[in-house]
């Protein structure tokens, strides 16, 4: 990752700020000279107009069969831009199963590919569009404050902002628009020739009892993955179809063998800076472990990340943060969603139902004092910059205000704008208190591993609970 880079982006981006009221959100700086969508789509200090255009056959078809992820042929009007014969598709997993099933309502996540049907085609360079439907998430916001507290602690991730979804001119509600992590995504941050691969365990993913036992208690050795885990497993290429099976560029067997090499010398003791790219990954840690994020790598399931490899090293890319700030942990634990437990939680222990044997790539932090100090001084500059330069609640505040009147009129939500104001209002808290605890914890006054924690240095949460924030 280039640092400086990264610096000077940073300091665009705080010095581009656009007044909404008395309140103001920065305005994306995110700009190539090949992607210019940065500033425009993915500007978060307003919410955009999306107005997708259905066949009145497709759409009705789309509704009966939504777990069916079937491309209909589509009009996008995307800030009063047209673009023509673009693809548009159900997404997700267990959220597109439930929605129906638990919630009774016909709001679906949806991925829009701009090239799918005229080749080439993309929407000022973005190649594909997700449209998040905030399953699981009465804040309207986990993914956009994920992705953007990745891009203050300088770590390449999607592009996030808020839309309003109309289908045929009718309200479809307030939804999350995300970048895709793909080739257009490489180009626009810097990655481009690198290979892309989105790991996921079939094997811990096989979904019934298996995987509640896995989540209830923990990842046994007859459930390891096949690779997803990124430890190395063998020569062959066959020896990881959790990584190779879940190619997102075109890849071929040369590009596969650098990814294995990189893992054999990471086993073998080597100096991880030949096969990794650190300062990316120790930020990349830093963000995932502050948004206890346990519907990923740091979790039971080992899914919801990108690994690149790129010149022989390899790094890590956020994804998928709906569960994040210990949504994952209330639901498999609800008789122990302790705030105060959680906002304290250890950032040298991060893991939820995995031992670090079976995360080898968290191990590597810990294990080498060199990137453990790297790790928390990443920690350091991410909470000085976004949380005690005051910018994180200055631009909350603004977020909730500018979404609210959305939530109100949003005909499919999932959650009253009540419950928005409080849960998005708890979630901002929790945010800041958990951000003291860690500052107590880099400070040497609260023991970095949970388990070690004494109960008189913890920071206080009073009023709020982990279910108010799902």
């Amino acid at each position: 990752m280039k640092r400086h880079s990264v610096i000077i982006a940073a300091v665009l981006l705080i010095a581009t700020v656009i007044t909404i009221g008395c309140s103001a959100i920065p305005a994306s700086s995110v700009k190539t000279a090949d992607t210019d969508y940065g500033g425009g789509l993915f500007d978060p200090s307003r919410v955009h107009t999306i107005d997708i255009r259905f066949s009145p056959e497709d759409w009705e078809d789309l509704m009966e069969r939504p777990t069916e992820k079937i491309k209909y042929k589509t009009d996008v009007t995307i800030d009063g831009e047209q673009t023509k014969n673009v693809s548009c598709s159900t997404k997700g997993n267990s959220s597109l199963l439930m929605v129906k099933e638990v919630y009774g309502i016909d709001r679906y996540s949806l991925k829009i590919d701009f090239g799918k049907y005229e080749e080439g085609q993309t929407f000022h360079g973005l190649h594909k569009l997700n449209l998040n439907n905030s399953f699981r998430d009465s804040t309207y916001m986990k993914d956009f404050l994920s992705y953007t507290m990745f891009q203050k602690a300088g770590v390449d991730g999607p592009l996030c902002s808020h839309a309003w979804v109309t289908v045929n001119g009718e309200a479809y509600g307030l939804f999350q628009a995300v970048e895709e992590v793909d080739e257009g995504f490489l180009e626009r941050t810097g990655w481009d020739g690198g290979g892309l691969y989105k790991p996921d365990s079939d094997k811990l993913n096989a979904g019934g009892e298996d995987i509640n036992r896995i989540i209830k208690n923990g990842v046994q050795v007859e459930d390891y993955g096949q690779g997803a885990e990124l430890g190395y497993r063998g020569e062959q290429i066959a020896d990881y179809p959790d990584i190779f099976n879940y190619t997102e560029t075109d890849v071929d067997d040369e590009d596969k063998q650098r990814v294995i090499k990189s893992l054999k010398g990471l086993s073998d003791g080597e100096d991880p800076d030949q096969h990794l790219y650190t300062e990316e990954l120790v930020h990349y840690f830093a963000v995932q472990n502050f948004v206890l994020n346990h519907d990923g790598y740091t979790g039971s399931m080992l899914h919801n990340y990108y690994l690149c490899e790129k010149d022989g090293k390899l790094a890590m890319f956020p994804w998928d943060y709906n569960a994040a700030f210990a949504s994952t942990w209330a639901r498999i634990n609800p008789e122990q969603s302790d705030a105060t437990l959680l906002a304290n939680y250890g950032i040298d222990t991060p893991l939820l139902g995995a031992e670090p044997e079976q995360r080898p790539m968290w191990k590597l932090v810990t294990d080498h004092d060199s990137l453990k100090k790297k790790y928390h001084r990443a920690m350091d500059e991410f909470l000085t910059a976004y949380f005690e330069s005051g910018d994180f609640e200055r631009e909350t505040d603004a977020l909730i205000d500018m979404l609210l009147p959305y939530v109100e009129k949003d005909p499919t939500a999932f959650y009253s704008a009540d419950r928005f104001s409080s849960s998005s209002r708890a979630l901002c808290t929790f945010c800041m208190l958990r951000a003291k605890s860690i500052r107590r914890q880099l400070e040497g006054d609260l023991s970095t591993e949970t388990q070690n924690q004494l109960p008189d240095d913890k920071i206080d949460v009073p009023m709020i609970t982990i279910a108010d924030l799902t």
